[in-house]
C-alpha cells in the first residue's frame, strides 16, 4: 500500500509539473506573438513610428527592452528575434543605456534605429488585451504608447495603436 501511495504521489508531481509547463509554454507563445506584432509594427516603413534604414541595408533597426527596467525572458526574446530575422534588425537589450549614442548634440539610438520599451503581457487569457509600451528615437523623445491586440483562432493581431498623452 505505501508503495502505491508513493507511486500515486509521483504521478501527480508529474503531472502537476507538466500542466505548469504547457500553461508557461502558452504564456509564452502569446508574449512571443504579441512582442512579434508590435515590433513589426515599429518597424513598419511610413508607420506611425517610421524607423530610418540603416544605410546600405533595407531592414530597419529596432532595439527593444523590458518596461520600467523589466526583463523580458530570453527565450521569448530569441524567439521573437528570430521570427522577424530577414524583415528587422531587431536588438533586445537590457537597458536603455545600451541603445544610444551620442552625436554631439543629442542621444539618439544606435544605427538611425528606435527604441521600444515593452510592457509586461496582462495576466489572464482574455481574447482583447493591451500591451503598454514607450517608443524613442532620441533620449528626450519620449511617445507612450498603447498596442491593442486580439487573440483569435490561435493568431494574435495587433488591431490598433494609440498614442498616449
Amino acid at each position: 500500500m505505501r508503495t502505491g501511495a508513493v507511486v500515486a504521489m509521483g504521478l501527480m508531481v508529474i503531472a502537476l509539473v507538466g500542466c505548469r509547463d504547457d500553461a508557461q509554454r502558452a504564456r509564452d507563445d502569446r508574449a512571443i506573438a504579441s512582442y512579434e506584432q508590435v515590433v513589426r509594427e515599429v518597424a513598419a516603413p511610413d508607420g506611425a513610428f517610421d524607423p530610418d534604414p540603416r544605410a546600405g541595408d533595407d531592414r530597419p533597426v529596432v532595439y527593444a527592452v523590458g518596461l520600467d527596467g523589466e526583463s523580458i525572458d530570453p527565450g521569448v526574446q530569441a524567439e521573437v528575434a528570430k521570427r522577424v530575422n530577414g524583415d528587422i534588425d531587431l536588438r533586445f537589450a537590457d537597458d536603455d543605456d545600451e541603445v544610444f549614442d551620442d552625436d554631439g548634440t543629442v542621444e539618439v539610438v544606435r544605427g538611425h534605429g528606435v527604441l521600444i520599451e515593452l510592457g509586461p503581457m496582462p495576466d489572464g487569457d482574455t481574447d482583447d488585451f493591451t500591451v503598454d509600451g514607450v517608443w524613442s528615437r532620441t533620449r528626450g523623445e519620449v511617445q507612450q504608447v498603447r498596442f491593442h491586440l486580439r487573440y483569435d483562432a490561435g493568431a494574435i493581431t495587433l488591431t490598433s495603436t494609440a498614442m498616449v498623452d
